[in-house]
């Protein structure tokens, strides 16, 4: 039996890492502008914890996506979400500096360019202890040239990751994004 339940976290944990490395397939049916992946601080979920999370979005060139805060009212803001089945909540986030160019007919607008990265935490219920969580983690944004804006549009990575009993069951990777 334990056996069996450490093979299928195992598998589990093997396919979101692979997910994560190559998360292109499923971001692609939803964003041509757009190329996100996802990092995660740890192997595991710390149950009762944190996790430090990164998405890096790689933008299509001579396209942008509108900054968090876009400085105009009426603009798209890029945002960075999560969902879970266990009540993981992304807290803390960290969106890049901005670039700033002049839109046509709109003005100067916030905008990121080229490859970004947004972090945040993931904070962990202790309840979710020993589990296997789903989280889905989206990035919505409006891609434009200088010239015209498409609608608004999403890209969405999801995966399974196993949650630890505690911090002390998990193990750090991706240490040089997490510095």
């Amino acid at each position: 039996m334990i056996r069996t339940a450490t093979l299928v976290a195992v598998t589990l944990f093997a396919a979101l890492t692979c997910f994560v490395a190559d998360p292109t397939v499923a971001a692609e049916k939803e964003s041509k502008r757009v190329k996100p992946q996802v990092f995660l601080e740890y192997d595991k979920l710390p149950a009762g914890g944190k996790c430090r999370v990164m998405m890096e979005i790689q933008i299509e060139e001579s396209w942008h996506i509108n900054a968090n805060k876009p400085g105009i009212e009426d603009l798209i803001p890029t945002t960075f979400t999560v969902k879970s089945e266990q009540g993981v909540k992304l807290t803390d986030i960290k969106y890049p500096k901005h670039e700033l160019i002049n839109m046509e007919g709109v003005g100067t607008v916030n905008v990121y360019e080229g490859k970004i990265r947004i972090y945040g935490t993931l904070e962990v219920p202790a309840s979710a202890a020993q589990s296997v969580d789903k989280l889905q983690l989206t990035v919505n944004y409006q891609a434009c040239t200088e010239k015209f804006c498409e609608r608004p549009d999403k890209a969405t990575i999801e995966g399974k990751i196993p949650v630890a009993a505690s911090i002390n069951d998990v193990k750090k990777k991706n240490e040089e994004l997490f510095k």
